[in-house]
């Protein structure tokens, strides 16, 4: 087979698949692990993959957004998460549950909204979620990893807060990140908050991801949260019918929040 021909049918499975590991290449393809390399190199070359440790994965069309401050996030559409945030907390909080609210800025909007809740369990890795949860919700259970601040996020991570969420098991979590999009699901800039998160996922029956439209057809470092992972998804108005036509496409239950 000619090379063109050979990478051709490479990144037509990259395409497809999404990525392609440089083992599956050589078996596929009868090749050497320096001549699969080599392909892989030229088509990076050619901006029509990114390598990746292993392999390579499909090209993303989806814009880079990079992380704001933490104050920032707080007043960037704070309408659109308070809404998102509101219709979270009255409509998917019951008394008695066990919740994770997740330390960022959309998640944190819900605290205002959950004071008539009893024998609520709230469980958290934010430091500015912990200290608003504890002076609004005086009535209710309140629990902090506990762990290395990370400033950018004001959120806990490293092994204390990995430790922490290991003895518990939630009902739902709620939860946000810096990007959205079709390939990646929920992504992030930053690994210790993933690890965090990705764990706090673990041990919630379910996963419930709060995202405002500015967010969409964007991306960070990487997945937090694949799409199959995410049982619903609460959004605003501003996104458009196409795009959540795309993602309802996909088997995942969207909500617009509305006033």
């Amino acid at each position: 087979m000619l090379a063109k021909k050979r990478r051709d049918l490479i990144l037509e499975k990259i395409n497809k698949f999404g990525s392609l590991t440089i083992n599956k290449i050589e078996e596929e393809f009868n090749i050497s692990k320096m001549t699969a390399w080599r392909d892989l190199k030229i088509l990076e070359e050619q901006n029509l993959i990114t390598k990746v440790y292993g392999g390579a994965v499909k090209k993303k069309n989806a814009e880079f957004r990079p992380e704001p401050a933490f104050e920032e996030k707080l007043v960037i559409a704070s309408e659109e998460k308070d809404l998102i945030a509101r219709f979270a907390a009255q409509n998917l909080v019951k008394d008695s549950d066990v919740i994770i609210l997740e330390g960022s800025s959309t998640v944190m909007y819900m605290i205002q909204y959950l004071k008539d809740r009893k024998n609520l369990t709230i469980l958290t890795n934010g430091l500015e979620t912990l200290l608003k949860a504890v002076a609004q919700l005086p009535h209710l259970d309140i629990h902090g990893s506990g762990g290395m601040v990370r400033k950018e996020s004001l959120t806990f991570v490293g092994p204390k807060a990995k430790n922490f969420f290991h003895q518990y098991k939630a009902d739902k979590i709620f939860l946000s990140g810096t990007a959205f999009n079709l390939e990646d699901g929920l992504s992030d800039p930053s690994l210790l908050d993933m690890q965090v998160k990705k764990l706090m996922c673990s041990i919630a029956s379910e996963i419930i991801v709060l995202m405002d439209s500015s967010k969409f057809d964007k991306c960070s470092l990487a997945s937090t949260v694949n799409l199959d992972e995410i049982d619903l998804l609460i959004t605003d108005i501003n996104v458009s019918r196409d795009y959540v036509d795309e993602i309802k496409a996909l088997g995942l239950d969207v909500v617009i929040a509305e006033e």
